[in-house]
């Protein structure tokens, strides 16, 4: 009986000790302990193991290096599978404060170390709300921009502020999608000065025929709905993911030239399962080949999210494997994740038979997966990542494909 009750007490004891280093907080010694707990407490609570190092881990090793490092001769080409440029790692250039010109971040290589500070120093420089300043004190802040994505086998071409202005100048965008595409659009006003053209859309498609909409189709629902007269063909109002204003984007294709697309975490929401996800897939793509011909679609995958990103200081070296069920999966996040293969079948199966279709491209967007510490709002919002920050390296890729596409 004694010994069982030293037992408790000793366990009792140690929960009470990690108990007062959360809420404490110290710098000295929590910080270090808690980024070793991190990794480990989340697979306990996912059931799930880490996927071992395939390369050597960076071990948050500081590296003095340009925005973009070129440890490889070979430029990562954004069209070929598998995506090279997405397997990489996070490479930290703990010389934040002297860093200027080329070796400044690469989110902003071309502006000098005082806009840099004022960019953290003054919330109110950006006006949306995925701020890192809302959630983040300037120290965390200041060490978001420490890192930037550095691939394993080739390099990523360095962002250029006037070749990207004139890419966005000389043709005709159209960005659709959540508010994870709405981030993307901001970050390409930020980093180039120039607004592009964003349309709200959650599941791109009618619900009701997993297509998008032609113009005649959106006129005949609205006057269905004018006239109060319901018809089965015709998508509901609610819940708000359905609503025909979120599936009018396809009246703006005639003037554009690039549609750059997304979805996935809002489809749950209309299929829990995501059996429908495929046949989703394939007819959206159907749709683009026959009313969006001879111009360049791109889809952009569905980013990560983490569920417990408060554990997290971070990046991750490698992406946490877990045995997840479905019925834990309580965001839907991952079976998101899974489902993005479907449209790469399908623009893959699509561009065989391509003609005079549009050029479409997956793009993937797997490196945040290594960024459990950089979402909006840890501990409320971890799907979201604030900005400026991850979101940039969304643009960064964007820039490469742009550029392998001749834009």
């Amino acid at each position: 009986m004694k010994l069982r009750r030293y037992r408790e007490f000793i366990g009792f004891s140690a929960i009470a000790l990690v108990v007062l280093l959360l809420v404490s907080g110290s710098k000295l010694g929590f910080r270090a302990l808690k980024v070793k707990l991190a990794v480990p407490l989340q697979n306990f609570l996912l059931g799930g193991d880490v996927e071992p190092a395939a390369v050597e881990p960076f071990a948050q090793r500081c590296q003095y290096l340009p925005g973009v490092a070129f440890n490889s001769p070979q430029r990562c080409s954004m069209l070929e599978f598998p995506p090279y440029y997405a397997r990489g790692h996070w490479v930290r250039n703990c010389n934040f404060s002297e860093a200027r010109g080329e070796l400044a971040p690469l989110q902003y290589a071309e502006l000098d170390n005082a806009t840099l500070m004022k960019l953290y120093s003054d919330g109110n420089v950006f006006r949306m709300n995925f701020a890192c300043s809302d959630h983040h004190s300037v120290e965390k802040r200041r060490q978001l921009l420490h890192y930037y994505w550095q691939p394993h086998t080739c390099h990523l071409a360095a962002y250029n502020t006037e070749r990207m202005r004139g890419i966005l100048s000389r043709h005709r965008f159209l960005f659709v999608g959540d508010s994870i595409m709405w981030q993307t659009a901001l970050s390409i006003e930020y980093m180039s000065g120039i607004k592009v053209p964003y349309a709200r859309s959650f599941i791109l498609v009618n619900h009701r025929t997993l297509s998008p909409m032609t113009k005649e189709e959106l006129e005949y629902c609205a006057e269905m709905q004018r006239i109060d007269a319901p018809d089965d063909s015709c998508p509901q109002e609610l819940p708000y993911h359905r609503a025909l204003r979120t599936l009018n984007w396809t009246l703006l294709l005639p003037e554009t030239d690039v549609l750059v697309f997304s979805v996935g975490h809002h489809w749950w929401k209309e299929d829990k399962d995501f059996t429908r996800f495929k046949t989703m897939a394939d007819r959206f793509t159907a749709f683009l080949a026959k009313h969006f011909p001879g111009k360049i679609a791109i889809f952009v995958s569905a980013v990560w999210g983490h569920r417990y990103c408060l554990f997290y200081d971070s990046p991750l070296e490698t992406i946490p494997l877990s045995n997840e069920t479905d019925t834990d999966d309580i965001f839907h996040w991952k079976r998101a994740i899974r489902v993005q293969e479907s449209f790469r079948l399908a623009i893959a199966e699509h561009t065989h038979q391509r003609g005079t279709h549009p050029h479409m491209v997956y793009l993937y967007m797997n490196h945040t997966a290594l960024r459990p510490e950089a979402h909006y709002k840890p501990g409320i919002d971890c799907l979201h990542y604030c900005q400026p920050g991850v979101v940039d390296t969304w643009v960064h890729f964007l820039y490469n494909l742009f550029e392998d596409l001749h834009l």
